[in-house]
């Protein structure tokens, strides 16, 4: 069961976290799917995060060393 604690955030503050960090991920995510060639483009098209693309992207093209 979930205890209450008096350092939590206010949902306000976390909320208006949230948004912007969402904010700066989908302009990150913008700026990887940007430097991408048309052939890439089908491994990450409807990818929600930054992190969704890059591990997409290192699935597809990182080599064991």
């Amino acid at each position: 069961m979930y205890a209450p604690s008096t350092d939590l955030e206010e949902p306000k503050q976390l909320a208006d976290d949230y948004l912007k960090w969402r904010k700066e991920d989908c302009m990150l995510r913008g700026w990887i799917i940007g430097t991408l060639i048309e052939e890439v483009l089908g491994l990450v098209i409807g990818l929600e995060t930054s992190h969704l693309v890059w591990h997409a992207l290192t699935e597809a093209y990182a080599q064991d060393s």
